[in-house]
């Protein structure tokens, strides 16, 4: 059995290669909502975000989708808190809605449906890269 090891691989044209029925995540990306301007924890392919409200923060691609058409999921936590079910949505309101450049996740506390920042705010995006 050979072994192929590669740091990058080109097409002949000098561009990226496709890959065929694959799909990788463009984006990931885990914020800490109750820090100040809520910074990233851990992120890929994300160059800011924005503290837009409580339990509401913008992200900011560093490699622009090419469109507005892809797919956010979300998974969230408080540090310190145990009961209740938390969620995150992919779009905060319709004055932020997915873009090119960015999009907001909506963190939210399930059965009281009131918007909560929370420490671990998790988000990955699926789609197409301009």
């Amino acid at each position: 059995m050979s072994t192929l090891r590669a740091n990058s691989i080109e097409h002949t044209n000098g561009g990226p290669i496709a890959f065929t029925k694959q799909a990788a995540l463009k984006m990931f990306s885990e914020v800490d909502q109750d820090s100040t301007g809520h910074p990233s924890v851990s992120s890929f392919n994300q160059s800011s975000t924005t503290d837009v409200n409580t339990g509401q923060t913008q992200k900011f691609f560093t490699n622009n989708m090419s469109g507005a058409d892809y797919a956010v999921a979300g998974s969230g936590q408080p540090q310190s808190e145990s009961g209740g079910t938390y969620g995150v949505e992919g779009r905060a309101s319709t004055a932020q809605v997915h873009t090119s450049t960015s999009f907001s996740i909506n963190c939210r506390v399930m059965n009281t449906n009131t918007n909560r920042d929370l420490n671990f705010a998790a988000s990955m995006v699926a789609g197409d890269l301009a």
